[in-house]
């Protein structure tokens, strides 16, 4: 588990394009899974099933409302989303 610094500066990089030598299959979204442990992990001090298991229910929950969304403003629900009616 790296570090949380060190995870949000790689994060930021791949962000920006910069995959700072990674393997091509490494994607955000890993950074972004390993960021969340992390912190968890700083929070409770240790690193059990139970943590990762309830990191990764949060992470699936924010992945579904983001796509929905997603799906909303391509329905057109802009208007809705940015509270017009």
């Amino acid at each position: 588990m790296g570090d949380v610094a060190t995870l949000q500066s790689y994060y930021q990089s791949f962000s920006a394009g910069d995959h700072l030598g990674f393997d091509e299959n490494t994607q955000k979204i890993h950074l972004e899974r390993a960021l969340a442990l992390a912190k968890e992990v700083v929070k409770s001090k240790k690193l059990s099933y139970t943590l990762i298991a309830k990191v990764a229910k949060n992470m699936s929950h924010v992945e579904e409302k983001t796509k929905f969304l997603i799906r909303a403003f391509q329905r057109g629900g802009a208007s809705f989303l940015e509270g017009k009616k």
